[in-house]
């Protein structure tokens, strides 16, 4: 139940950066502080990854205090809007067994996916080697409520010494080349401290 109420307010804190307006961060505090040739090296507890250069960090409280059930690990906004929708990264860290990989616990949250989300459709499903461990990346279209806009999602695990991060992208369900070319790019770069 624990895990269920974890995965509903994950999808509700991505679900609400879609539709809010782009905020500039006045002090740029959390804006990353390392380069790379292809984009923005990123460092936070136990991952490290790159971004590309049109995607920004963002405080989480640029989100509705009542959806935040945990604090994220980071989240991330592309600039521009999509389809009417900013494009989000969040990536959440939650406690497991120390026995469970990040495969078992990828289709524990594959099910629960299904289970909770409305008119749930499974785009993808691809097992993959990323950083060391097999997971599955697993792209999908949903809704969190009847009156809520489709959204298309693309969700990964790792897992190290006990903790699970999940990885949710969020994007329009129309989303272009370039959009679903950066989401892959992020998905694609990054490793476990």
């Amino acid at each position: 139940m624990k895990k269920h109420l974890f995965l509903i307010g994950l999808l509700l804190v991505v679900l609400s950066g879609c539709n809010s307006d782009e905020k500039p961060n006045p002090d740029d505090t959390t804006a990353p502080n390392a380069s790379a040739t292809n984009g923005i090296k990123i460092e936070k507890p136990n991952l490290v990854f790159i971004i590309p250069a049109s995607w920004r960090e963002i405080a989480a409280n640029e989100f509705p205090e009542a959806l935040l059930k945990r604090d994220p690990v980071a989240v991330f906004r592309r600039r521009e809007a999509d389809n009417g929708i900013f494009p989000n990264l969040v990536i959440t860290s939650q406690s497991v067994s120390q026995t469970i990989t990040a495969l078992e616990f990828s289709r524990q949250t594959r099910e629960n996916n299904s289970a909770t989300l409305l008119d749930y459709e499974e785009l993808r499903a691809n097992e993959k080697e990323i950083a060391g461990q097999t997971t599955t990346i697993l792209e999908f279209v949903a809704r969190s409520a009847a009156d809520e806009r489709l959204l298309r999602f693309w969700q990964t695990v790792f897992v190290k010494q006990g903790t699970a991060y999940v990885l949710t992208a969020v994007a329009s369900p129309q989303a272009n080349e370039i959009i679903t070319g950066e989401i892959e790019y992020i998905f694609n770069n990054i490793g476990i401290k």
